[in-house]
């Protein structure tokens, strides 16, 4: 019977194993499968009854399925899905975004950065329902930042220096960006810090352009 395992005979309400509890002397009486017991081992069961035996079938555990996540730099698309892999013929994999719920009949997917786990559940006709998960996991994107003009002249007021992103993966994606060091009134030379970025999907680490050397002079007298 398809990939079931033979769990035993019933007789009654008992369930008795093939081969430890019943010996196999039985002969056929009728076509409607009544049986006759020749020798058992256990004194629920007398020789020489006649009983009604009933095929007992359980699922068997589903083993080889693997499944493998997806990792990539957020770049302001929809991921890939999971992959599961090795399930059995006419199978369905059901998933969910929390254990033990599989609600979903596609795998979702995501946009910003983070670990997202993905829980699924195999099921397939004799075989135990096998669940596990897989994360999909979007690191943040490293910046490239580029500066305003950097060499200013003193003009008895406070004046700054600023970035922007230039490797932006969707025109839409804003920042809040941070500084140390970025303003001043004196004449002098500085260096300015970026130290936040106010958008979770991007990062400093790796960034390109994170500090930047600048100055503001006096206006060369000569000049005028």
């Amino acid at each position: 019977r398809g990939v079931y395992a033979f769990a035993g005979w019933k007789i009654g309400d008992r369930v008795y194993d093939a081969d430890t509890e019943i010996k196999y002397e039985i002969s056929v009486l009728n076509e409607n499968g009544r049986v006759t017991i020749g020798t058992d081992t256990q004194s629920a069961i007398t020789s020489d009854t006649t009983y009604t035996l009933t095929a007992q079938w359980e699922t068997i555990p589903m083993t080889g399925v693997t499944a493998s996540g997806v990792t990539k730099v957020y770049d302001g698309n929809m991921s890939d899905t999971i992959t599961v892999s090795g399930i059995p013929t006419g199978a369905t994999v059901s998933y969910g975004t929390t254990e033990g719920t599989y609600d979903l009949s596609a795998c979702p997917t995501y946009k910003d950065a983070g670990v997202h786990t993905v829980y699924y559940k195999v099921s397939a006709d004799g075989y135990t329902d096998y669940t596990g998960s897989a994360d999909i996991t979007i690191n943040p994107r490293p910046v490239t930042l580029n500066w305003s003009s950097t060499d200013l002249t003193y003009t008895g007021s406070e004046q700054e220096v600023t970035a922007e992103v230039s490797n932006k993966a969707s025109d839409t994606d804003s920042f809040t960006i941070t500084y140390n060091n970025n303003k001043k009134t004196a004449a002098g030379e500085y260096t300015a810090t970026v130290t936040g970025l106010g958008n979770d999907n991007y990062t400093l680490t790796g960034a390109i352009g994170v500090t930047q050397n600048w100055g503001i002079s006096y206006l060369d007298a000569d000049a005028t």
